[in-house]
């Protein structure tokens, strides 16, 4: 999936304005060389088939701690978690 990404932002016609990491968001930091504003987009491991109930709440709850952190960025999550305004602490603009 990463692959294709990078291949779709290559032929994008914007491509060259887009950031594409394959990392744990708990080892990205945001520096002064990082743009100050823009979407970070994540798709974390949820589910009984990757990790425990437990585990995955963990995470959500880290993921959201972090991105507050983010100053001015927006945050997309690609997830399964039944109730995601329970780690970030406000509904979810889309379902």
């Amino acid at each position: 999936a990463f692959r294709s990404l990078q291949s779709n932002l290559r032929a994008s016609p914007i491509g060259d304005r887009i950031t594409a990491r394959r990392a744990d968001f708990r080892d990205v930091y945001l520096d002064d060389e990082s743009p100050s504003s823009g979407l970070i987009l994540t798709n974390p491991p949820y589910g009984e088939r990757l990790m425990s109930k437990e585990r995955a709440e963990d995470l959500h709850f880290d993921l959201a701690d972090w991105w507050r952190e983010q100053a001015d960025f927006r945050l997309a999550v690609i997830t399964g978690a039944p109730d995601p305004e329970r780690y970030f602490g406000e509904k979810p603009r889309m379902k």
